[in-house]
């Protein structure tokens, strides 16, 4: 069963916090996702983006 973690790293570069993944076969061995680089960014302000959520659609969707 594969694993996705969506984190953000602290607002400690000039670009702000964003949103990184990794991802695991199993759980306990994990890869960088997008070579370690943020995969969502914010270029709305300068607070950065983070605490992601999933929301299902009144379609099925995500």
């Amino acid at each position: 069963m594969p694993y996705l973690f969506v984190h953000f790293k602290e607002k400690v570069v000039p670009d702000g916090e964003a949103v990184y993944f990794g991802k695991s076969k199993d759980g306990y061995n994990w890869e960088k996702v997008n070579d370690g680089n943020p995969v969502l960014m914010s270029k709305l302000g300068d607070k950065g983006c983070r605490d992601i959520e999933i929301v299902r659609l009144h379609t099925g969707g995500f």
